[in-house]
């Protein structure tokens, strides 16, 4: 970090000080290391004898937890790269990571970011989306688990590599066994990594801060899926912003739940942390998803002194449900929140419950992650998603129908969020989708609505293919959210748009209730008609489920519920 800077980055209250800070020294002066590989090598290096990962197998707090200290972290993952480089794969080749949330899943995504461009692949998905991505990464080599240890991903795995004739290898957790092409050599992945040196590389790393190291999907399930590649400058500048804003160390614990083929895990929850000599713990294979976890969570907090975590709002409303009676929280200093916003009566509840105030942040997947976070140590307001990132512009502004930039939206103004800077991607792997990401050169649509105020802080309406058109009315469905969380009877609410032959769209809601709560469908509409005072963002039906469904990563599954609403609708004669 520069001498010439007078502002320190954690002390960042206002946009002010973050525009005192921008003035100070320029990016390139900050920034600690031009490669991922670099940086995290460097820190492992300087903070080798402390742990540096632990891994519950099972997500239970009372289990023993394998652990590594930095210098055996770098071992591994320098082992996996070692191999990948003895087997020809390129510095540009993919290498498919689909895994759940094991340490071998750091190894290979870390490993391979050494060697060459790492490519997570969420194992939920089918054989044919996986086959999608494997094309569309250019991916060489794939690791997975092997059929003794998750028998189903296996099989979906074969399938998929079956479709894919460039993917040459696969390496198996858990050793391999039948089912992949006769032409693909299968391995076992821990037994290749052991016969390979781990002090140090075998080859030279990339410095080029432009070159790829990482293609994440961010599309759907079906089409031609998109993967937004980053740099290595992009993603040394998203772990580097975000250990200097929350001011992570050596002494910091964070708890990881969140899935590791989703940006947020990776980058800023695990790269920010290391990179700064701190200690992950992986909460099982599942993460949030293992009910054990969540029932666990409060005590695995109190076991490790857990200092850091992130949650999607849907774990946090999860987490009011389970008892925290007797836990000592007082090690935690931060929490985040992203993916999608969090209610205020969730984040007032959890506030109350516990103590910990929450840091609301915002990005997406072609930003690497981050574009705006609450402020550690300035005034944070409930609902925003803070301020603007370092080095980075953003705006909002109106778009004519093609998505292209027409003008600035005045403070205050609601219009569609613009970012630019060094945390904006290089384009998706196929360079013919990326031309319409852009709303203006440099500027990056991220389909999202919102407004900035006049101190700087972004508040989000919501995605703009959210939003519900009724009889020529914009309703935001987040608002409505709000409304229907305010009721103490509700657990978790979302509202989405069912087709209606009269008005085009009507605003439907779904939720499902705390525990012992008793109230049904007529009282809940009753009471947010009542707070919205909007007759014509009411929800005309309400649903009370018994779970709602979610995405791989835990965010409320918005095209499910739409999907739900229409076949439930029995359209009227």
């Amino acid at each position: 970090m520069s001498s010439s800077a007078t502002v320190q980055p954690h002390g960042l209250a206002t946009l002010a000080d973050v525009e005192a800070f921008e003035r100070a020294a320029p990016l390139e002066h900050r920034l600690p290391q031009s490669g991922v590989w670099t940086m995290l090598e460097s820190a492992g290096e300087r903070h080798a004898d402390r742990p540096a990962l632990s891994f519950l197998p099972n997500g239970d707090p009372a289990e023993p937890a394998d652990t590594w200290t930095h210098a055996q972290l770098l071992v591994q993952c320098r082992q996996f790269a070692n191999w990948l480089h003895a087997h020809g794969v390129e510095r540009e080749d993919g290498v498919a990571v689909l895994l759940p949330n094991l340490p071998q899943t750091y190894f290979a995504l870390f490993g391979s970011q050494a060697a060459a461009v790492a490519c997570p692949i969420s194992p939920t998905l089918g054989a044919a989306a996986m086959a999608g991505i494997l094309v569309a990464g250019h991916c060489a080599v794939l690791v997975t688990e092997g059929p003794a240890r998750n028998p189903a991903l296996w099989q979906r795995a074969c399938a998929a590599v079956a479709q894919v004739p460039a993917v040459r290898h696969v390496l198996a957790v858990g050793g391999g066994g039948p089912g992949m092409p006769a032409d693909v050599d299968v391995h076992d992945f821990d037994l290749a990594c052991a016969a390979q040196r781990g002090g140090r590389l075998d080859f030279v790393s990339t410095q080029d801060p432009q070159a790829p190291t990482a293609r994440f999907h961010t599309g759907g399930t079906t089409g031609a899926p998109k993967l937004a590649t980053h740099t290595q400058r992009n993603q040394v500048y998203l772990a580097w912003c975000m250990g200097e804003l929350v001011d992570f160390g050596p002494h910091d614990v964070v708890l990881i739940g969140l899935p590791l083929f989703h940006v947020h895990a990776v980058i800023p929850l695990s790269m920010g942390p290391l990179s700064q000599g701190g200690h992950l713990v992986l909460l099982g294979p599942q993460g949030f998803r293992h009910a054990g976890v969540m029932q666990g969570f409060w005590r695995i907090v109190e076991r490790f002194g857990a200092t850091c975590f992130s949650a999607v709002p849907t774990v946090y409303a999860g987490l009011l449900q389970v008892d925290v009676a007797g836990a000592r929280l007082d090690s935690l200093r931060v929490a985040f929140s992203g993916s999608a916003p969090l209610a205020r009566q969730v984040a007032q509840d959890v506030q109350a419950r516990t103590g910990l105030v929450i840091l609301e942040g915002y990005g997406l997947t072609e930003g690497t992650c981050l574009s705006t976070l609450s402020p550690l140590r300035g005034p944070r307001r409930v609902g925003s998603i803070g301020l603007r990132l370092p080095y980075q512009a953003m705006k909002v502004a109106r778009l004519d129908e093609h998505g292209r930039w027409l003008s600035d939206c005045a403070p205050g103004n609601t219009g569609s969020l613009l970012i630019q800077g060094p945390n904006v991607f290089a384009g998706y792997a196929d360079a013919t989708q990326t031309a319409a990401a852009f709303a203006a050169p440099g500027w990056l649509n991220t389909g999202d609505l919102g407004h900035c105020d006049a101190q700087g802080y972004f508040w989000i309406s919501g995605r703009a293919k959210d939003l519900i058109k009724r009889s020529g009315h914009s309703i935001d469905p987040q608002g409505v959210e709000e409304a229907l969380h305010a009721d103490p009877a509700v657990a978790l609410a979302a509202v989405v748009a069912r087709p209606d032959s009269r008005a085009g769209e009507v605003p439907v809601a779904f939720v499902c209730l705390k525990p012992g709560a008793t109230s049904d469908a007529a009282q809940l509409l009753a009471s947010c008609r009542q707070r919205l005072g909007d007759p014509v963002a009411t929800p005309v039906h309400l649903t009370i489920l018994q779970q709602l469904p979610m995405t791989a990563v835990g965010k409320l599954d918005k095209v499910a519920l739409r999907a739900l609403a229409a076949a439930d609708h029995q359209p009227q004669n």
